[in-house]
C-alpha cells in the first residue's frame, strides 16, 4: 500500500509520460495482489498444517491414537487446536487487502488533475478500513493476542483518509498521506511482520523439520529396529521394497518442502514494503536523484521478492499435492 504510494511520487516525476505512469501502476498493484494471496495463504493455512504434523505424529508412534476430545480438560485436542480462528485470519489479510487499495486510490489521485475523482473510491476505503478497526477491537476482547495492536493505527489511516478526502488541493492531499498516514502505516506492517515472523514462519518451519524426523526416524526403525532405544515404535515396522522406496520419496519431499519454506521467507515480502515505503518517505522529503534511484530500487525489490514468495507457495502446494 505504501509502496503504491512511492510509485505514486516517482511517475509524477519529470520525464514520465503517462503511458509509463500506467505500466509501473499495473506492475505495482499485481505485486500487492502476489503479497497479499501470498501471505493469506500462508495464514489460513497454519490451521491445516497443525493438524497434518499431529495426524503424522499419530500415524508413525502407534499405538498412538487420535484424541478428538478432551474429557475434563478447557483446551482443545490437537486434532481441532487453531492458530489463528478464521476471522482472525481474514482480518489479517484485508488489512494486506485494504492497505493495497489505499495506495491504488493514492496512485490515481497522483495521475489525475482532478484530485476530487479521489473522494468518493476514497469514503468507500475509509468506511472499509473502519469496520476492520472494529473487527479487530472485537477480536482482542476475543483473545487475538495481537489484534489491539492494529486496531489503533488503522484508526489513524482513517483519519487521514478524511482529512485527505476534505482537502481540495492534491499536493495537500499526498503531504497528509505523507506526514500522517505513514507512521501509521509502519505500525500496522510492523505488526503484520511480526505474526508472520514470530509464528507463522517460526511455527512452521520448525514444523517442516518435525515432519522430515518423524519420517527419518521411522524409515531408520524399519530398516533397524535397534536404530535409537525409546524412538522406535513396538513393534517395529515391517516394510517391503516398494514401501521403502515409497518412504523415501516421501522424505525427499518433505526435506524439498523444508528447504524451499527456508529460503523463501514469506516475511520479505512484507519487510520489501516497508523497505519501499521508507524509501518514499525520503524521497517525498527530498526529491534529489539519488533518493529517486533508491525508490526505484526499493520498488524492483518488493517486485521481485513478491513474485519469489507467490513462486514458493504453488511449489508447496504442488509438493504437496504430489504425496
Amino acid at each position: 500500500m505504501a509502496v503504491t504510494l512511492s510509485l505514486i511520487l516517482l511517475l509524477t516525476c519529470v520525464g514520465c509520460d503517462n503511458g509509463e505512469f500506467k505500466k509501473r501502476i499495473a506492475d505495482f498493484q499485481q505485486s500487492v495482489g502476489l503479497v497479499s494471496n501470498s501471505v493469506g495463504t500462508y495464514f489460513a493455512e497454519m490451521n491445516q498444517f497443525e493438524r497434518d504434523l499431529y495426524l503424522q505424529d499419530v500415524l508413525l508412534k502407534p499405538p498412538r491414537t487420535v484424541v478428538s476430545r478432551n474429557l475434563g480438560a478447557p483446551e482443545k485436542p490437537a486434532l481441532f487446536r487453531v492458530t489463528f480462528n478464521e476471522e482472525s485470519i481474514r482480518a489479517r489479510v484485508d488489512a494486506i487487502t485494504l492497505l493495497g487499495r489505499y495506495g491504488q486510490r493514492l496512485a490515481e489521485l497522483a495521475g489525475t488533475d482532478a484530485p476530487e475523482r479521489f473522494n468518493s473510491a476514497a469514503q468507500e476505503l475509509g468506511t472499509n478500513l473502519f469496520n476492520l478497526g472494529t473487527t479487530f477491537n472485537k477480536l482482542a476482547g476475543n483473545g487475538d493476542p495481537t489484534a489491539g495492536n492494529f486496531e489503533g493505527p488503522i484508526g489513524t489511516i482513517v483519519g487521514a483518509i478524511g482529512k485527505m478526502i476534505l482537502e481540495s488541493k492534491r499536493d495537500n492531499k499526498l503531504r497528509i498521506a505523507i506526514n500522517e498516514a505513514a507512521p501509521a502505516v509502519r505500525t500496522v506492517i510492523k505488526q503484520l511482520e511480526e505474526d508472520l515472523s514470530g509464528v507463522v514462519f517460526q511455527q512452521r518451519l520448525t514444523g517442516y523439520s518435525q515432519a522430515v524426523n518423524g519420517l527419518i526416524v521411522f524409515y531408520n526403525c524399519s530398516v533397524d529396529p535397534a536404530f535409537e532405544a525409546g524412538l522406535c515404535p513396538k513393534p517395529a515396522p515391517t516394510l517391503s521394497l516398494e514401501q521403502r522406496r515409497d518412504l523415501l520419496n516421501k522424505i525427499n519431499d518433505a526435506a524439498n518442502r523444508y528447504e524451499l519454506f527456508k529460503a523463501n521467507n514469506p516475511v520479505e515480502s512484507i519487510t520489501s514494503l516497508r523497505d519501499a515505503h521508507e524509501a518514499l518517505v525520503k524521497y517525498a522529503n527530498d526529491r534529489s536523484p539519488k533518493n529517486l534511484a533508491a525508490l526505484v530500487a526499493a520498488l524492483d525489490s518488493f517486485r521481485s521478492s513478491a513474485e519469489q514468495v507467490a513462486g514458493a507457495v504453488i511449489k508447496l502446494r504442488d509438493l504437496k499435492r504430489g504425496e
